[in-house]
Order: structure tokens, then sequence, then C-alpha cells
């Protein structure tokens, strides 16, 4: 029985660490067209928020569906950014409230958009207090034919 409750203890602790207690942060997305995205995390609450910082298209998890439901495929670029090991260059960055830190992202280097609309979910951890947090944002884009 006191293993059970361990184990169930040690549980817990690992599920808090992986919360989305997003109240430290606003993660923002604008659209520079066609599909240039600017996202932006700014630091609401008085505990820092260290971020790792590589490249934004390792940092930035993304989830692109077309207006019909479909998944979009990746560039050559973006399978790799799928296989290949992290960057090199990975600077822990220490953020204070009020404090933004901005990225920029071409989404046509790393999918195939063809015309069309598409719902576009972002990403990204954080750690407040040693703890992972998850930031999302959403945005819809449309992809205008030439």
């Amino acid at each position: 029985m006191i293993r059970v409750i361990a184990l169930l203890c040690c549980c817990a602790a690992i599920l808090a660490a992986q919360s989305d207690d997003s109240s430290c942060c606003r993660m923002t997305i604008t659209v520079e067209p066609p599909a240039v995205l600017n996202v932006g995390i700014t630091i609401l609450g008085e505990t820092p928020v260290t971020l790792f910082d590589s490249t934004p298209a390792r940092d930035l998890h993304l989830n692109v569906v077309s207006n019909t439901g479909r998944e979009s495929d990746r560039t050559a670029y973006g399978k790799r950014l799928l296989t290949e090991r992290r960057a090199s260059r990975n600077i822990n960055r220490e953020l204070k409230k009020g404090d933004t830190f901005p990225e920029k992202l071409d989404l046509r280097e790393i999918y195939v958009l063809t015309p069309g609309t598409y719902h576009v979910t972002v990403s990204r951890y954080v750690q407040v207090s040693d703890r992972d947090v998850t930031l999302r944002a959403q945005i819809d884009l449309t992809i205008p034919s030439s």
C-alpha cells in the first residue's frame, strides 16, 4: 500500500511539472502575408521565465491544417526538422515581467502551402520556477491564388 501511495505521489509530481499554466505569459501571433508568422511571448507575472532559444523552426511546435481538415505536407527542410538533431546553438534566456521575446518564421520554409485557408496552432515550452509550461496560440491565414 505504501508503494502504491508513493507511486501515485510520484506520478502527480510529474503531471504537475507538465501542466499548462500559461498565466505567466501571453503568446501572440500576427501574420505578414502570405505566410510569415510573428510570434511574441510577453511575460505577465513576477516570476522570471526561462526559455531555450535555438531557432524558431525548432523552438516553435506547429500544427498547420487546411480548411479541408488535412494537415499540410512538409517541405524537405520541414521533414529534416523532424529527424535531425537539434541545432548546436541553444541559449537560455531569462525574461522578466514586461519583457517580450519575438520570433519570426516563414511557414513556406516548413510546409507546402497551396492557395487556401489554414488553421495554424503554435506552441512553445518555457520554464517557470523549474516547471515546464506550454504556451499556445492559434491563427488562421489565407494563401491567395497567384
